[in-house]
């Protein structure tokens, strides 16, 4: 989750990330006609750290730009509005969500609205005196005044869950999420859930209760046999998600839900720091970051052709990485990604780029 996060609205596409140079929070605007970017700075994080990178949304009822972040487990969660729709110039003050959420230790935040105009929030918590972090859950049904308390949605007692979510952005919101971390944990397995902004249901539909989930209860797509995994990236169509399974060398797997199970395709050995996204557009195209020599190229894949062709070639630069859809994609920008040198999520020097 250290990537950069970007959604496109009406010509522009918004996004935002952690300045390596001094920690400062920034969103950008790209405009797609122009080709124009312009970059606000919001605050400073509380470290150099890229695990403090904004998440952006685009407010449905009034335009307005919408921004979160946190420090990496950080003790205050922050949200800024644009003074003005549709534009970065100019946002109302740091709004601490603290004291309404009411957790210890935030990481990345991540934001989506569904029909109904509930904002829906998630972020990571770290309870007091826990090594283990636990996927929250808030909502606002005012444009974000006043949010809900943080309930736990899906936990794994002494284990660290990872997870990635997808929205439709009208009455869908699905998360695939491992039972640990693979860092850490010699195995772990992948799970998968999806709310229709009320209930809980696994793919088939079946009605999976009410939160707080064990990540391990949930429906599994992947069984840990290969080696510990986690998602990276979720599209609603399908569903689908692309997980990640550390097997000598970090393969990429792609889950799609057929009706009645899951099918499962290996796409390739995405070694490359950052690794695999799904196309926004298509759930048959996967761009993932392959060592190519000395250097991590971005490739797309056509997964019912097995085909491959390079997004880059030869770079001039040692790591393309951390590739993410542009969250409601035009045609022209599929998605984004780092491009430059990066040594520790600590220590970085990228460019953002994109592509189609």
């Amino acid at each position: 989750m250290t990537e950069p996060h970007a959604i496109h609205h009406a010509g522009v596409t918004y996004f935002g990330f952690i300045d390596g140079d001094d920690g400062h929070v920034k969103v950008g605007a790209f405009d797609h006609a122009t080709e124009v970017t312009t970059l606000t700075t919001l605050g400073t994080a509380p470290q150099v750290d890229n695990h403090d990178a904004p998440t952006v949304h685009v407010r449905d009822s009034d335009g307005r730009i919408m921004v979160w972040w946190s420090g990496h487990l950080g003790a205050n969660l922050y949200q800024r509005i644009s003074s003005n729709p549709l534009d970065i110039s100019a946002f109302g003050g740091a709004t601490d969500l603290d004291s309404q959420l009411g957790n210890a230790r935030y990481t990345y935040p991540t934001a989506y609205q569904l029909d109904n105009g509930t904002l829906h929030l998630f972020y990571r918590d770290h309870p007091t005196g826990a090594d283990y972090g636990r996927l929250m859950h808030s909502t606002s049904t005012n444009g974000g005044s006043t949010w809900a308390a943080g309930e736990v949605l899906v936990q794994q007692t002494g284990r660290d869950p990872y997870w990635f979510i997808g929205s439709n952005d009208s009455d869908r919101i699905d998360i695939a999420v491992s039972d640990g971390s693979p860092v850490v944990e010699v195995t772990t397995t992948v799970h998968h859930l999806y709310t229709d902004g009320t209930d809980w249901f696994g793919a088939d539909g079946a009605d999976l209760g009410s939160p707080p989930f064990t990540a391990s209860a949930l429906p599994e797509v992947y069984d840990g046999a290969d080696g510990p995994a986690w998602p990276t990236s979720v599209l609603t169509t399908g569903p689908t998600f692309i997980y990640e399974v550390d097997v000598n060398d970090t393969h990429c797997r792609r889950a799609q839900w057929n009706g009645t199970a899951w099918d499962t395709t290996s796409v390739v050995d995405c070694g490359g720091p950052g690794h695999a996204t799904l196309d926004p557009a298509d759930p048959d195209t996967v761009y993932a970051t392959v060592w190519v020599g000395p250097r991590a190229e971005l490739l797309r894949y056509d997964i019912p052709t097995m085909t491959m062709t390079p997004v880059t070639d030869d770079s001039p630069f040692d790591t393309n990485a951390s590739p993410v859809q542009i969250h409601r994609a035009p045609w022209d920008r599929r998605i984004i990604w780092l491009r430059g040198s990066i040594n520790t999520y600590l220590d970085w020097n990228t460019g953002i780029w994109a592509a189609r």
